[in-house]
This record gives structure tokens, sequence and C-alpha cells, in this order.
């Protein structure tokens, strides 16, 4: 019975560590992330249109360190070795979850928590570019660009193009990130 036994614990073979439950872990750290920064600039930024830029790019580039970790830590799983599909797929998990999540709460806090955040912008913005010495023709631009975004952004179809719109941006990078942390194990 027990030779049995041993035969049986030699035969177990690793099994390889989940894409989806790591893409899950990381989509989900990610999108809390990327809610606390999205609080953070409409609740304290948005008075100061070049800081509000600022903290929209440094945002970005933080989410793009969250999905570099998601594939280094995928890699990690694989034992140092991976190929770009075994990184991609948790990635692609990790950019589905957060870009829905992104878009669900731009939607849910835009429309109904601060509905009159667009209008607060536009005039700390146009405030701002009098206060630099901006013409009254750069003004009207400025107010015609706003008119335009505020009747696109409060609509689901809106939301829904701007989300596919950001996968594919989002996925051509986690592709790339995927393409830089690959590495392939030697063949002997």
């Amino acid at each position: 019975m027990s030779l049995e036994k041993e035969q049986n614990t030699f035969d177990i073979i690793p099994e390889k560590p989940s894409t989806f439950a790591l893409g899950l872990k990381m989509g989900i750290i990610t999108a809390l992330v990327y809610i606390i920064l999205l609080l953070l600039r409409y609740m304290f930024l948005s008075y100061n249109p070049m800081i509000f830029t600022g903290s929209v790019i440094i945002s970005y580039i933080i989410i793009l360190v969250f999905y570099g970790m998601t594939v280094w830590q995928r890699r990690k799983d694989l034992g140092g070795y991976a190929e770009i599909r075994d990184l991609f797929g948790a990635v692609f998990i990790c950019i589905l979850i957060t870009e829905i999540v992104y878009c669900a709460f731009n939607y849910i806090y835009l429309n109904f928590i601060d509905p009159g955040f667009f209008t607060r912008f536009e005039q700390s913005t146009i405030e701002y570019i009098k206060k630099v010495g901006g013409d009254s023709m750069k003004v009207q631009q400025q107010i015609d660009k706003f008119k335009g975004q505020k009747g696109a952004s409060g609509s689901v179809l809106s939301t829904i193009i701007g989300l596919g719109q950001w996968l594919i941006i989002d996925s051509i990078l986690g592709l790339l990130i995927s393409l830089a942390f690959r590495k392939v194990k030697p063949q002997y």
C-alpha cells in the first residue's frame, strides 16, 4: 500500500498558476487605485486645468505601472520564463476589469454624484485662460469645446464607445509590456 502511495505522489504534475486569478486580483487592485486617483482629481485638482491635466497623465502612468506589475508577477508565477501569450492573458483581464470599473465610476460620479463638475471645471478653465492672458477668441474656443464634451459625456453610448477605445489602447500597451517582460526558456 505504501508503494502505491509513493507512485501516486511522483505522478503529480504541478499545476500552472491561474492566469484568470492573477488578472482578476490585479484588475480589482488597479481599479480601486484608479477610483482613488479619480476621486482625488475630481474633488481637489479641478480648480486649475494645468494641474488637472498633469494629474491625468500621472494617474495613467501609475495605472501602466500596475499593468507592468501584473505581467511581472505572471512571469514570476511561471518560474521566470514566459511567452507573450502567457503574459498578455493576465494583463488583458486586468485591463478589462480596470477599464470597466473606470467607465462605470466616471459615469456614476459625473452624472449622479457630482453632475455640476463639468460646469465648475469649465468656469475654472475659462478663469485660468483669462488669468494667463488668453484672448476672447481662445476663451470662446474653450467654451465650444466644453459644450461638445458635456453633451457626449453623459450618454451611455459615448461611455461604451470610450470603453471600447480605451480597451484597444490599453491592450496594445499591455501587449508591448508583455513583449518587454517576455523571457523565453532556453532550449538545451
